[in-house]
Parts: structure tokens; sequence; C-alpha cells
């Protein structure tokens, strides 16, 4: 090591440190070895750390002479700073945290001196100085005023770093030998001034913790604008900036120590909490997000801003990879967050409801809770939309039948099943509502008879007045006669009149009119009577509607030419026989529509209106109102054609309960234990274990409980155990089945109180994560935590 011998002593002039003692650091340290290298990254004769390189003017730690004027220059400020040489031989090498410090850091200062030589000469055998005055231990090793005074005061050896003057009255106590007066604290302390015996408090530690927090962020971002000023090749001004927060970091450190020691909780929280107060701010730097993509996207880009800010240890070997690392952990951190609290929240969901699923059978409030539960798993995935109109007055819908839900349908079918009596009364209210609407545009049998009976008299009233007779020779009535059809109408007339007692519908009458003017009587005449014209007519409409029912159609329009000649002849001749029949044929309107309407038959055996029935009712009245000519099909009025409709589309309505499959017997059995595993057992796992038997479940995690105690011999009485458990609990949870069933009912019966239940079926939002509030909170507080818990914010400084 001779050959360093000129380097030494030119660096030990230098910076005003005993040259044995560099020779010392160089033997314990690298044994003279100039590209020696640690475990922690020092390097060359002296260990010279990479933190430490741009403070002391090195570029290249191998070089001997760089290397050994940085460590001289180090050991000079250390021994500035506490003024003995093993202090500031501890530090050089432990750095200045205590609680890194080992054995061999204690061991550290003695190796050095031994391998310097200072230390080991014995003390002169008569001292040259008065008694009780210390001698230096090694020549050029003086004694401190605080040494030289502590041997006066027969006292331990003065704290490091705290050599302050001695009062007077400490002084005095020393030589009389006195009690010493209560120290006075120094004015300037680094740590917190506290009081002998006493800790700091909780809410003390979080202040001190959340100015930590706040300190530690600006001066991460000092750190980063120093580096930034180093890479542009502003040396002096990164320098100065870089040096100033690793310096406030390291003090930073030790003045929240005894915090930290006596309230380590209390100090993280406000750590983080400072931490969050002052990153906050980059929260409105991140782009706005919304979905799980959009937060993922907000917190990569906030996290990264914060992980910049996170101060890097002052002894980091290489800043920029360092840095690079809290970003991309802030990035990561910040990724996850919407995910970890969507996940956090959902689990303390799942937690909840495991533990309300267990009380719920055993209050009203809890069935009702179950039941609303029980639709919502019935109607997922399918319609959710609620059709509550009275489509016919006094009709209402059940739940299945306002939904179309194949889920609900199934479910309603088995609750019907268990109790039938409620569903039966609200079927054949709404059957009665239906058949009440059908009679209001068919009418009875009995009303369309007294119907008949009104018209038949008002026309016999009115046709009597008008029973004139028309002369057999009436040019229009003989072309009459000529057609078969009137024939054929004729003899039919004729028929009518012999059974009301007349002989026959033309009869001959005197010509008075000769006689009326003093002459003498004329020769008799044949006149056809009006009411016997008024049997032609009838029978005439009945050959038009057997020509209509038989499809001959053709047939039916000659015989109807033939009816209007009638008519026409009538109206020309018979004074007040138009007006009469005016209103035979509105008397008739409504008579033709009921006749219609009732000959549909529309009704099953049990007398209820069947939806076959009623749409094909409708489709073959659609198609005889289309054809030409008359039918009675075309009496039937728009109003009622729309009830008819009404009354079919209730009825298909109510045929939605019968989508779905058929459900098992177990399916309403155990409700309260089926909605049990479906809040504890996750998706579709739940809904199967609640269709097992009895105890199954108990019995299974029993075994699993068992075997792991005992192996197979346990598996089977665990298996045992679990599944008398499991049944007991079952039997306890489902005494009240028949209450939860009814509320089920209830809802069934009751679509409107459903409704809470349905909307929930139709999708849930995300919770909490997409809150841009909850955001600004959780982000700081995830990342900065997470960024100082993977990332680190530094070691004390070191060597």
């Amino acid at each position: 090591m001779s050959k360093y011998d000129d380097i030494i002593q030119a660096a030990a002039k230098q910076y005003n440190v005993d040259p044995a003692l560099i020779r010392g650091v160089i033997a314990t340290e690298s044994s003279g070895k100039p590209n020696a290298q640690s475990g922690v990254g020092a390097t060359g004769l002296m260990q010279i750390m990479p933190s430490n390189y741009k403070s002391l003017g090195i570029t290249d730690p191998t070089d001997p002479k760089q290397n050994i004027y940085g460590g001289a220059q180090l050991l000079s400020q250390l021994l500035d700073r506490f003024g003995d040489v093993p202090t500031a031989l501890t530090h050089y090498v432990g750095g200045d945290d205590p609680k890194q410090w080992g054995p061999q850091t204690a061991a550290y200062p003695g190796k050095v001196l031994a391998a310097a030589g200072i230390g080991a000469q014995q003390a002169p055998a008569a001292p040259a100085t008065l008694p009780g005055i210390p001698t230096a231990q090694a020549a050029g090793a003086p004694q401190s005023d605080d040494a030289i005074f502590q041997q006066f005061a027969k006292g331990g050896a003065t704290v490091p770093g705290q050599q302050d003057p001695q009062s007077d009255d400490a002084i005095l106590s020393a030589f009389t030998k006195s009690a010493a007066p209560a120290a006075v604290a120094p004015k300037a302390q680094a740590a917190p001034v506290q009081v002998a015996g006493e800790q700091p408090g909780g809410a003390m530690s979080f202040l001190a913790g959340m100015g930590r927090g706040v300190q530690e962020t600006a001066l991460g971002a000092q750190q980063l604008l120093g580096h930034g000023a180093q890479a542009v090749g502003l040396n002096g001004m990164g320098d100065w900036l870089v040096n100033d927060a690793n310096q406030g970091l390291t003090h930073g450190a030790q003045e929240v120590a005894p915090y930290s020691a006596a309230h380590p909780i209390a100090t993280g929280a406000g750590n983080i909490a400072g931490s969050m107060a002052a990153t906050a701010p980059l929260m409105i730097a991140a782009p706005a997000g919304t979905g799980m993509l959009g937060l993922a996207t907000r917190g990569a880009v906030s996290g990264g801003l914060m992980g910049a800010t996170a101060p890097v240890s002052p002894d980091s070997q290489n800043y920029g990879a360092d840095k690079l690392q809290q970003v991309g952990i802030g990035s990561l951190l910040g990724i996850a967050s919407p995910f970890a609290v969507a996940g956090a929240v959902g689990a303390g969901k799942y937690a909840g409801n495991a533990l309300g699923s267990l009380v719920r059978p055993f209050t009203q409030n809890g069935q009702q809770a179950i039941a609303r539960d029980i639709v919502f798993q019935a109607a997922r995935g399918g319609p959710s939309g609620l059709d509550l109109s009275q489509i016919v007055p006094g009709s209402s819908p059940t739940l299945a039948e306002a939904t179309a839900n194949p889920g609900i349908a199934t479910l309603q079918r088995t609750i019907r099943d268990l109790n039938p009596s409620p569903f039966v009364a609200q079927e054949q209210q709404n059957a009665a509502a239906r058949l009440s609407a059908l009679g209001g545009i068919s009418g009875t049998p009995e009303e369309l008879s007294a119907a008949r009976l009104a018209r038949t008299q008002d026309a016999a009233d009115n046709y009597l007045a008008t029973n004139v007779g028309i002369p057999t020779t009436n040019t229009a009535y003989a072309a009459l006669k000529q057609t078969p059809a009137f024939n054929k109408a004729f003899a039919e007339a004729q028929q009518m009149a012999k059974n009301q007692g007349i002989s026959s519908i033309e009869t001959v009458t005197q010509n008075r009119a000769n006689a009326n003017m003093g002459g003498q009587a004329g020769t008799p005449q044949i006149y056809v009577s009006g009411q016997g014209l008024q049997y032609v007519k009838q029978s005439l409409d009945d050959q038009i509607d057997s020509a209509m029912r038989a499809g001959e159609s053709g047939k039916a329009r000659n015989v109807l030419g033939v009816k209007d000649q009638l008519l026409q002849m009538m109206d020309d001749n018979i004074d007040g026989y138009a007006q009469a029949r005016s209103q035979f044929a509105q008397q008739s309107g409504p008579i033709d529509a009921m006749q219609y309407l009732q000959s549909l038959n529309l009704t099953d055996a049990q007398g209820n209106v069947t939806l076959a029935k009623v749409q094909n009712a409708l489709s073959q009245m659609q198609k005889l109102q289309q054809k030409p000519g008359i039918n009675t099909a075309k009496s039937v009025t728009p109003d009622q054609i729309t009830a008819l409709q009404s009354i079919r589309d209730d009825l298909l309505r109510a045929s939605n309960a019968g989508l779905g499959r058929s459900a098992g017997s177990s399916t309403a059995q155990n409700l309260a234990t089926q909605q049990m595993m479906r809040s504890v057992l996750p998706g579709k796992l739940g809904a199967l274990a609640g269709q097992l038997p009895t105890g199954t479940v108990g019995g299974a995690l029993g075994g699993l409980a068992g075997y792991g105690v005992a192996g197979a011999p346990g598996a089977a009485v665990g298996g045992a155990i679990g599944a008398r458990l499991g049944s007991g609990l079952s039997a306890l949870m489902n005494t009240h089945n028949e209450a939860i069933q009814s509320e089920v009912a209830s809802l069934m019966l009751n679509p409107s109180m459903a409704a809470p239940a349905l909307n929930g079926a139709a999708g849930r939002a995300l919770p909490f994560a997409s809150s841009a509030g909850l955001q600004r909170l959780l982000y700081p507080a995830i990342v900065n935590g997470g960024v100082k818990s993977l990332g680190g914010n530094g070691r004390p400084q070191g060597r």
C-alpha cells in the first residue's frame, strides 16, 4: 500500500485528516485493491458509494487518486460533524440511521484504528500533566473539551453530535463533586423536543407523518428537477438541487423517527395523508375516465405522475433506474386501483349478503327481501318491462303475464301449485271481465229475442199504416213477377200470409172510382197488399243470406237486384213506406250484429272466452266484411271489433304465464336455504347447491375439515357431523318457508310491487368505481402507499 503514500499524504494535508486514519480505512475496506467492489455497490480503495460520487467530485471510483481524495474529504466532513474519530468512522460505514447498524458497524472503528496503529500505543509511565487531567490516548489525537470535562466529572461520554458548551453550574458541580442541576436543553436540536420519560402522542405522530409526507413529495419533485437540470448540462444548479433534497430527506427521516417508533401506524397513516394532499393536484392532469377501461387509463396516468414525484433514496446507485421503477409501480397501481376497489366493494358486499342471508328468514322485512331476490334471480336474462294496463276493464295481469319473462312464468306456476287459491280467484275475476266485455258487444240470447220482438212490433205498426194495395197491373209489379227469385219469394210470402190466417196477399177489390163520382161501379181489380209485399221482401232477404252462406255471391247479387226493384216500387207507390223501411233498417243493424256475434260461439264448455276462438272469429269477420254484397258480418261496428280485439289481446297476455320450462318439485320447498346458498357461493354454483338434498353442502364441508384434521377417518366423521349440522340449519331456516312463499305469491299477483327487483335484474352499475370523488381519494392513497412500500423512499446516506 506504500505506493499510495504520496496520494495519502497530499489528501490528508488538503482535508486536515490524519494520514494513518486514511491508511486504516483503505486497509479495512479494500486491502489496498483499487478495483474492490462491495455487495451494496461501494467501489475502490476507500469503498465510496455511488450516491456520493458527484458531491465528492469522483468520475472514476477505481482511480486511486480520485477515490482517496474523495474518502479523505468524506472523513473530514464526518470528523467536523461529530468531533471524534470512532463516531465519524461509525457513520462512515453505517450511515445516519442507527436502526440499520449491526455488530459489524459497531466493530468497524476498532478495526480501522487497529489497522492504522492508532490506540495500540501505551500511555506514558509518568504522566506529564497534573493528577486527574486526562492525556491523549495516542499522539495526534487530542482530547476534546467535552472529554476532558467528563474526566473531571467522572461521567460518561457525551452524546455524539451534542457537544454543546457546559454551563458554569455544571462545571462547578463537577469540581465540587456535588449534584448537577437539571440540564438545560439546547436551543436548536435536530430531533423534536420531548419531556423526559414521555413519548409523542398519536395525534402528534399523525401530524408529524403528514408533514413528512408533504416534505417527501416536495423533495422528490426537487430531486427530479435537479437530475433533469444535470441531464441538460446545468450541473451547478442540478447538483445543488439534488444535494439539498438528499440532505432534507435525511434530516426529515431523523426528525420523524421518534414519532414513527412511538406510533408507527399513526405516523404511517399521516405520511400517506400528507402524500395524498401533496399529490392530489396531479389528478387534475389525468384524463377523465368512465367505465373500467377509462378508469384504468386515468389511474395509469395519475399513478405515473405520483411515482415521478416520489423521492428516490439518497443512497441510490442509479437514480434513473430507480425513478423508472417508481413510475412503473405507480402506473401499475393506478391501473389496478379501480379493479381493486371494485373487488373490495364486491367482497364486502358478498360478506354482508352471506351474513344477512342467515338472519333474513326470521323477520318480515327479511322474508320480503328473500322474495325480491327470488324474483330477481328468476327474471335475470329475460324481459323486465312491465305492462300493467287494463286491456279489458276489470282484468288485471299477474307478474308473469305483465313481463312475458319465461323465468318468472316458471316461478309463478310453481308458487301457484303450492298455493292456488289467490291465483284461481284472480283468474276467475279476469275471465268474468272478458265475458262481460263480450256480452257488452254481443248481448245475450234473451236480449236478441227482445230486440227482434220490438222491431217486429214497430214494423207491424208502421207497415199497417201503409197497408194499401198496388194494382197487379202495375208495370213494375208485372215485371217483377217475371223473375224466378220474385216468384219463389211470392210463394213463400203466400205461405207466411196463410200462417197469419190470410188466404192470399193478392185480393180482388171493386173499382169505386166511377161510383164515387155518381156513376156506375167499375170493373173489379186485383191488388197486392203492402203487408204481402213486405213478406216478399223478407223472403228475398233469406235467399240472399242463403246464397252468401253457400258462397254463391253471383246468385246473391242477382237476388239483391230483384229486391232493389221491389223496394223502389214500394217506395214509389205506398206513402210512408220508405220512412217505415228506414226505421226497420236502423233497428235491424244492431240486431244483425248481435245475432252474428252470438253465432260465433266464442266460449268453451266452462263458459270462458278462449283465445283461439276469438282470433278465428276476427279473422273470419275481416274476410266477410271485405267481400262484396250484403252479409250480417258487415253489421258489426268498428267499436265492437275494437272490443273484440281487446279481449283477444288480454287473452294473449294471459298466455305469458305458460312460458318457460316446468320447475322441479323442490324449487319452492327450500327458498330460504337456496337464497342463502346463492349469497354464500358464487354464480351458478350457489344455484346448484341450493337444489342439492338437504345437508349435502354441510356434509362436504365437514368431510373436508375432518380430512384435514385426521385423514380418511376424520373425513367420514366430519362428513356425518357436517351433514347433520347442514340439515339442522336448513330445517331451521325453512321454518318460515311458507311465509316466504306467500311473499313471492304477493309479488306475482301485484306486479307493481316487484318493479324494484325487475330493475335490479335489468342490470346494475358498478358501485363506487365510477365515482370521480372516490377516484381522487383512493388513487393517491393506493399509489403513494404502494410506491413507498414497493419502491421505497430511500435509506439514509452512508459512505
